[in-house]
């Protein structure tokens, strides 16, 4: 048998050779490891002269969890036409987005350039405290409705995921260990293939999806458990146009935290992505009443993310999953969680669409988590 040593030292050349992933995303080299982006997006937007227009730039969040942590620690525009107002708006059309709205009553151009200076810290945390059981308390049920249900993306009411999930849950007390048995199911049974997006119901049925794909089997799995789930979206640092599907999982002890199934990362989001709330801009003026999606901004990252940045340590555990396949993952810890650690009980979707967070730096309130039962 390969001592962890031995592990540690194969995993960078052996792991993704070996499991299908989206993306170069290794662990950290510590239990706690942060790197800081400079970003900067510039959007050159059309506009009507000497009339009324408006345009929406997706405004970066800020976010805590156990496991993940996403801080703004600077955003600021710098404008070739200064805009009349801005105020912060949001929407859902599909995916759930977050904007500065900017609006210029009368330009005497027609085309504003408009660019966001960011700086982003990015930390990930491999140690998961947690001793969540199944089922969980109606409480916790009723907290998240719709993330048990079917919708368009997700459908837990399939019929062929009642037996996994029966399957599943005989193996498993331990919530995370459901979500382990989960994600290994959909890996052994949805091999990945770049572009086979779609539904949890087309990609089980043609039996192979990409990240998204994926991500949305693996939410009606976890789901049909009654454990709430769901897709959320990532850009690769340094390549806005590369995007990518996490899931996030609510412990009632630990609160939301992120597993990665195209990737050989488990329970913990790398920092090779950023959690993104759509780069696409929009815009409507007098003579186009509708809003509508502009093209995706230039993204220039001042620090290119580097791989080797990250190497596995003992910090992080690994097993064998499906296939032979090593798999990594945050090391679970059956305890409570202290009360250092910065909890998130709302989802990306509910925070991102809550106007009354700020979107960039702001600070954290603790939120007490739901009883055990």
């Amino acid at each position: 048998m390969r001592t962890l040593a031995s592990l540690v030292a194969l995993l960078g050349l052996s792991i993704l050779a070996s499991c299908p992933a989206s993306g170069v995303t290794l662990g950290s080299s510590t239990p706690k490891n942060t790197r800081t982006l400079t970003v900067e997006r510039t959007y050159a937007i059309a506009v009507v002269r000497g009339e009324k227009n408006v345009a929406a730039i997706p405004a970066m969040m800020s976010f805590w969890g156990i496991t993940n942590q996403q801080i703004v620690l600077k955003s600021d525009f710098t404008y070739s036409v200064k805009p009349d107002k801005i105020e912060v708006t949001a929407d859902n059309r599909g995916m759930p987005r977050r904007y500065y709205e900017l609006m210029w009553e009368s330009p005497q151009v027609e085309s504003i350039t408009v660019t966001q200076h960011l700086t982003v810290e990015l930390t990930c945390i491999t140690v998961l405290p947690t001793a969540a059981q199944l089922p969980y308390p109606k409480s916790v049920l009723d907290r998240f409705p719709a993330l048990l249900e079917a919708d368009d993306k997700v459908n837990p009411d399939n019929p062929a995921i009642e037996p996994i999930a029966k399957a599943i849950l005989r193996r498993a007390p331990f919530a995370e260990e459901a979500v382990e048995l989960a994600c290994d199911w959909v890996n052994d049974n949805i091999p990945f293939e770049s572009g086979a997006g779609g539904n949890s119901d087309t990609v089980l049925s043609g039996g192979k999806g990409n990240c998204t794909g994926m991500a949305n089997v693996a939410c009606a799995i976890l789901r049909k458990m009654g454990v709430p789930a769901e897709p959320v979206s990532a850009t690769f640092v340094g390549d806005g146009t590369r995007g990518h599907k996490f899931i996030e999982v609510y412990f009632p002890d630990a609160g939301w935290v992120f597993y990665d199934l195209s990737n050989s990362n488990r329970g913990f989001k790398s920092l090779d992505c950023l959690m993104t709330v759509g780069y696409a801009y929009r815009t409507t003026n007098p003579k186009s009443a509708d809003w509508h999606d502009g093209t995706f901004c230039v993204s220039t990252d001042a620090a290119p993310y580097k791989s080797a940045e990250e190497v596995m340590v003992p910090s992080v555990r690994l097993r064998q999953g499906p296939k032979q396949c090593t798999v990594a993952g945050a090391r679970v810890v059956r305890r409570e969680t202290p009360d250092t650690a910065k909890v998130r009980h709302q989802p990306l979707s509910e925070l991102i669409l809550d106007l009354t967070v700020p979107p960039g730096q702001r600070n954290y309130i603790k939120r007490p988590p739901t009883p055990m039962p």
